[in-house]
């Protein structure tokens, strides 16, 4: 059984957009470690049967509605179909394009919202009720990291559960190296002053999951083949190269382009290399990975009930000094208005009719 003691709140007034009373409210269902630990295949097959396939896509305005459950509002930023972005690789060596000298930094909402990825599955004739989990890529991919705090919204909708992460960070600067190299590899047949979303569909264990990724590019060749981009002075240590490995994966992607720049000129792109992503992370590593997302999403569809609204959270047991994972319910009504980020009447309006 869970303990009904919450862990304690120190530092921040604030943690990913949430006030230290609101987190206090809430009620304390269970944790990951009191849930039971069910063998799963511990073989590479778990991995390989996520099979991704890809099942629609969208473009997104940087500035975007501050309400997420505002169908209307969300229709006018969400371009459908996307304007997709062809990666077109820069002659070398090259200079960094300069950023937007207007409007280069980017405030999110306050709270991000589910809308675009229904948007985008309706838009694909892609019946959201067929789904286990739906969520944004991130969402899953946090539940490997074991070394930082996060927070995520759950919520289940007939047998369907929805995950919606809460950043820690709201501000994007457009000026930021990896955004001016992602402009030097790309061009756009159209032009929207987006992101471009790739919708996937997978499957983990026995869960059908539907995700929406964040995709920097696609080959001229074949638009169903996305690339990654990434920009670093050197190349990343073998942690961070599973992590590009999981976020590419996830979001069917199979190629990294690695610009690589000089230390004394941040701007001068030296060397570009592709990487097939199996060569990032070994199988051992890959399995693990997929047994801890397996994990959780066995625990959330056990512990996860309709009309109810819920917080999963990693954060340190100060008893252990250990990160755990809380599964968390709010009980005030302020608290449930304010964290509700789907309905079953959003999802009436948004189905697909067979």
């Amino acid at each position: 059984m869970a303990s009904s003691v919450q862990p304690k709140m120190k530092g921040k007034k604030y943690q990913n957009g949430f006030s230290k009373e609101l987190l206090i409210r809430l009620h304390l269902i269970t944790t990951l470690d009191d849930y039971p630990l069910e063998l799963t295949d511990t073989s590479l097959s778990l991995v390989d049967s996520y099979a991704p396939q890809l099942r629609g896509s969208c473009t997104l305005y940087w500035y975007l509605p501050r309400d997420p459950l505002n169908i209307t509002e969300y229709r006018r930023c969400t371009v459908l179909p996307a304007h997709t972005p062809y990666f077109a690789p820069p002659a070398i060596p090259a200079y960094l394009p300069g950023g937007p000298r207007q409007r280069a930094h980017v405030c999110k909402p306050f709270y991000t919202s589910l809308l675009p990825l229904l948007l985008t599955a309706r838009h694909a004739r892609v019946d959201i009720r067929q789904y286990d989990i739906v969520c944004e890529r991130n969402s899953i991919r946090k539940f490997v990291n074991n070394n930082e705090d996060y927070i995520i919204s759950v919520a289940r909708v007939g047998s369907t559960i929805f995950l919606r992460r809460h950043p820690s960070y709201r501000s994007v600067d457009r000026n930021d190296v990896g955004f001016r190299f992602e402009q030097m590899c790309t061009i756009q047949n159209g032009f929207v002053d987006g992101t471009y979303h790739r919708l996937v569909e997978g499957r983990i264990g026995e869960l059908r999951v539907l995700i929406l990724a964040e995709t920097d590019a696609v080959k001229q060749e074949n638009f169903r083949e996305s690339i990654e981009l990434k920009c670093q002075q050197k190349f990343v240590n073998k942690s961070k190269q599973h992590d590009w490995w999981l976020q590419a994966f996830l979001g069917g992607t199979n190629t990294i382009i690695h610009g690589r720049r000089l230390n004394a000129d941040r701007s001068q792109i030296t060397h570009i290399k592709e990487y097939d992503i199996s060569e990032l992370s070994d199988a051992q590593t890959k399995i693990q990975s997929f047994q801890r997302i397996h994990r959780v999403l066995q625990f959330l569809r056990a512990n996860v009930f309709e009309e109810r609204t819920y917080l999963l959270r990693q954060q340190t047991d100060d008893q252990i000094k250990k990160k755990k994972i809380y599964l968390y319910e709010a009980i005030n009504d302020a608290d449930i208005e304010i964290l509700t980020f789907i309905t079953r009447d959003i999802l009436d309006q948004l189905a697909i009719n067979h």
